[in-house]
């Protein structure tokens, strides 16, 4: 090390080439030989206390740097003045501790201790009882609102309004703030009007083309508002984006990140996994966000066929079956192969759905109209007979309506060698058992076919009749056998 320095001395005075390369040669031999040291140092420690996780976490800090942090105050701002005499912030910090509560109590700093004052009201600082009355205390405040709703955590509360109109929520808001402004002053607690702020939430548009920002006051101070708000760890934007937080975690996983490779040479797979989920997996947990089908998880890298979560418009997430084949990101909503599941039910059944996911199945009428209420969706149907033979039949065109409507067909765009025995159904609305809406004039279609369809007069159709009589797709060898194996799966239209 006295070498190197003496080198970089030498080659500053001399400002020469061969100077200056003589010294670069040598610092960089010292800093291998330090790094190589350093391991040897670090893989010793990390021998020694590889059954120790307390110890080990020492030794990963030391090789990060991380130290203790000790709070010490230097001095307070009260008013205009600064104060620095331990003696005089002493006091000043009691006096303000004792408006809070009937007691008495002495304040310490650097040593120096003050008079012992009595409290009037409420508890010292860091007593269990705080938390306890305050939670008592708060609980009573949704109460006094009249046009907002109170969500509360702890001692975090958001208050939200709507209103059909800026000016419309800006007036309800401030009514309910000097509502809890009042409430407060009775319960002899105090706001901290620093960390509270207001979110307008609405389009770009509506936002963008604002005239005038709302004036939010509580009692005679304003409320500033922000365009990002964090609430329970989440940092939420005013147009309902994730923007800001997930800025936020990328930057902790890279932090991360980079501690893992600065340790990851002396230290084992066990310790690294301890250290990435203490530092990456929580962060990364919290930003996990459902795909909204099984074309979302294709696009992402997944290849496996599968049972995924998905939640296609923010409404609940359900399980459902990825066909990653023939494309990928196929979610399936219908599979027939042994008959196994009873397909011949009421209503209520083909509403919420029924069987079994690595089976037979059908995923329901609500959640297939789920899939398709926003978008168009191109559907395959994958037919196979008890020859083993097999087609399909793909419609680049479908979704199903709402229960309102009675779960409406919409398909059309045929392709594939099964022939089309779908489009004659289309724009029917779902009949079962105990619904009856075909246009058969003298029966209910689904009792003569024993099934549940989108049953005209009656039917070119009916995969989910009774198994090895009435499965039926009439056009592929236009004949009424039954067919063995079916599956209906569904993916975003391709452009």
């Amino acid at each position: 090390m006295l070498e190197r320095d003496r080198l970089k001395r030498k080659a500053i005075l001399s400002d020469l080439t061969e100077d200056w390369s003589q010294y670069k040669q040598y610092r960089n031999n010292v800093n291998i030989a330090m790094r190589e040291a350093k391991k040897v140092y670090y893989k010793s420690k990390f021998g020694k206390h590889q059954n120790n996780p307390k110890q080990a976490w020492r030794t990963i800090n030391d090789i990060l740097g991380r130290k203790k942090k000790d709070t010490m105050i230097n001095e307070l701002k009260l008013g205009n003045d600064t104060i620095t005499s331990p003696m005089r912030m002493a006091n000043c910090l009691n006096d303000y501790f004792t408006s809070i509560g009937d007691g008495s109590q002495k304040c310490e700093v650097n040593g120096e201790l003050s008079t012992l004052k009595y409290l009037k009201y409420g508890v010292p600082q860091g007593s269990i009882l705080g938390p306890l009355l305050f939670l008592i205390y708060i609980n009573d405040l949704p109460n006094c609102l009249q046009h907002s709703t109170a969500r509360m955590f702890a001692d975090d509360t958001n208050i939200t309004v709507s209103g059909k109109s800026v000016k419309e929520a800006e007036v309800a808001v401030n009514v309910d703030l000097n509502n809890i402004r009042e409430w407060l002053l009775s319960n002899r607690l105090s706001l901290n009007l620093v960390k509270t702020e207001y979110l307008l939430i609405g389009s770009r548009h509506n936002i963008n083309t604002l005239e005038e920002q709302p004036r939010v006051f509580i009692g005679d101070e304003p409320i500033k508002g922000v365009q990002v708000t964090k609430t329970l760890g989440v940092k939420i934007g005013q147009f309902l984006t994730w923007d800001s937080h997930i800025d936020q975690v990328s930057k902790k996983i890279s932090s991360g990140i980079s501690a893992m490779k600065k340790i990851k040479d002396f230290t084992n797979s066990d310790t690294l996994k301890s250290d990435y989920n203490a530092s990456c997996f929580v962060v990364e947990d919290s930003i996990k966000v459902a795909q909204k089908s099984c074309g979302s998880f294709y696009e992402s890298g997944e290849r496996k066929n599968g049972i995924y979560t998905i939640d296609p418009d923010a409404f609940g997430t359900f399980q459902v079956w990825c066909d990653m084949q023939n494309g990928g990101g196929w979610t399936v909503f219908q599979r027939r192969q042994d008959g196994s599941v009873d397909f011949y039910r009421n209503w209520s059944d083909y509403k919420i759905g029924f069987g079994n996911l690595s089976g037979e199945f059908w995923l329901g009428l609500d959640n297939i109209h789920r899939l398709t209420k926003y978008s168009q969706r191109a559907l395959r149907v994958d037919l196979m007979d008890f020859y083993g033979s097999k087609a399909y039949a793909q419609y680049q065109s479908f979704s199903v309506a709402s229960e309102s409507d009675n779960y409406t067909l919409n398909v059309d765009d045929f392709s594939g060698n099964g022939g089309d025995s779908l489009s004659y159904h289309n724009g029917m609305m779902f009949t079962t058992k105990d619904r009856d809406n075909d246009k058969s004039e003298n029966d209910n279609c689904a009792m003569r076919r024993k099934g549940a369809w989108w049953y005209r007069n009656c039917a070119y159709s009916n995969l989910n009749g009774l198994h090895m009589r009435e499965i039926k797709w009439y056009h592929w060898k236009n004949n009424s056998k039954s067919i063995k194996k079916v599956e209906m799966k569904i993916r975003p239209k391709q452009s």
